[in-house]
């Protein structure tokens, strides 16, 4: 186990840091779905997006390029889905390009 201390921790911190942080609603790709009703559940369970005509959300790669992350216009950037490729797949089948809506 290798001891890390002083200044190479503190930018170790950092690093964590800046990758846990929310990100704006800028560096989301925006659509609007225009599909039959669909429902996502966050990981907890305590909060679930109903995709209906003219729903808007984002979708981004996590910060390891191995999931995708999707925020709602309803719920804002402090929301963060993780979604499996099937329903992304289902979701943007469904859905257009839309606008990045104002932070």
């Amino acid at each position: 186990m290798k001891l890390i201390m002083g200044a190479e921790l503190k930018a170790k911190r950092e690093k964590q840091r800046s990758e846990s942080a929310v990100k704006d609603v800028s560096s989301y790709e925006w659509f609007a779905y225009t599909g039959r009703p669909y429902s996502v559940t966050t990981v907890n369970g305590k909060k679930t997006a109903n995709f209906v005509p003219g729903y808007k959300f984002g979708l981004r790669s996590s910060s390891n390029g191995k999931n995708t992350r999707m925020i709602t216009a309803e719920f804002g950037p402090t929301i963060v889905f993780t979604i499996s490729e099937e329903a992304l797949a289902k979701i943007k089948r469904a859905s257009s390009p839309a606008r990045t809506p104002k932070a």
